[in-house]
């Protein structure tokens, strides 16, 4: 059954980024459009250590919103 639905969508599995967290988090908070390119960019930015890597896409987005909001 596992091949059958790994066949079905052609072994297309996807990790999850912060910017599609930030992006569900975007649309329940409306953020302003500056706000969220300087959410854009701190996320960018932590992209750059590697230590990042180690927390959750989810809580990598909502600290970038909080940051955004300081």
């Amino acid at each position: 059954m596992e091949n059958r639905i790994m066949m079905e969508i052609n072994f297309k599995l996807n990790y999850p980024s912060p910017m599609v967290f930030l992006d569900h988090l975007n649309e329940t908070y409306q953020l302003p459009k500056k706000q969220y390119f300087l959410c854009l960019y701190i996320l960018e930015l932590g992209l750059l250590d590697p230590k990042h890597s180690l927390i959750t896409p989810s809580k990598l987005a909502m600290a970038a919103i909080y940051l955004s909001n300081k």
